[in-house]
């Protein structure tokens, strides 16, 4: 479904992608893992057009991305960002029907359209006619799950979509995204530096560092068939929460 041939990007004297090979089975999912600037999010973007590659090249079911195709090609994705990317000056249901609206959809193909993702997402319908101002964080992103789903897209890509929420509100969109995912059999590329998110989400992992890829495996190969010492560090850093040793009771007589 998806071909990362060479795909390689500079900027001036920096190096952001060295030559990078990657390919996406139909219904397959994979997570694009790794610190702040080691071209995870440049890759992705690659997919969409909306970053053109020195060299390589991106294959979406066949077809080259590139000027000509790159617009037909975003028709075909789905693509999340952090908080969810709504546009200000558009409601929520404003947000969600844009596209489906510019291509002249009839008005009740697109009510029965945003009534069976309502009920996907798990967001009331009221919500629909705030401003994204007006939403919560948990909210925006439901949001912007909806506008990514809303042609029934081949693919949908995230770019960190959970990073600006609260621990408990990520966890619950963690599961519910999990859950849509799965049930719709969707092929996903995920962008993320956090290694529990990308287990959860994602068959496979795909780690990059300074721009190069270092190791493509489950989590588990990550965990115990480290490729390189760099990747055993990665995974040492993502610490698990140990709960702390309760401290001495003070009130306790001296010995």
């Amino acid at each position: 479904m998806l071909v990362l041939d060479g795909v390689a990007k500079r900027y001036g004297e920096a190096t952001i992608l060295h030559p990078t090979s990657l390919s996406l089975g139909r219904g397959q999912r994979v997570a694009l893992i790794g610190p702040s600037g080691s071209g995870k999010s440049t890759l992705i973007r690659t997919v969409l057009g909306l970053v053109v590659a020195d060299a390589g090249r991106v294959l979406f079911d066949g077809i080259e991305v590139g000027p000509e195709t790159a617009r037909a090609v975003r028709r075909r994705c789905g693509y999340v960002i952090s908080d969810g990317g709504l546009f200000p000056h558009l409601t929520a249901g404003g947000n969600v029907t844009l596209v489906a609206r510019r291509l002249a959809w009839k008005t009740a193909r697109i009510e029965e359209r945003v009534d069976s993702l309502l009920t996907l997402v798990r967001l009331e319908r009221d919500l629909l006619t705030r401003y994204p101002d007006q939403l919560s964080g948990g909210q925006r992103q439901r949001v912007g799950i909806m506008r990514a789903l809303m042609l029934d897209p081949e693919v949908l890509l995230f770019d960190e979509p959970f990073t600006a929420l609260d621990p408990m509100v990520r966890a619950e969109l963690q599961d519910d995204l999990l859950a849509i995912v799965t049930r719709l059999a969707k092929t996903v590329l995920l962008v993320t530096h956090d290694l529990a998110e990308a287990a959860l989400l994602c068959e496979r992992l795909a780690l990059l560092h300074d721009g190069r890829l270092v190791q493509v495996g489950a989590a588990w190969e990550l965990v115990e068939r480290p490729a390189t010492p760099f990747v055993s560090a990665f995974v040492s850093a993502q610490r698990a929460f140990v709960s702390p040793p309760r401290p001495p009771d003070l009130e306790a007589p001296l010995a």
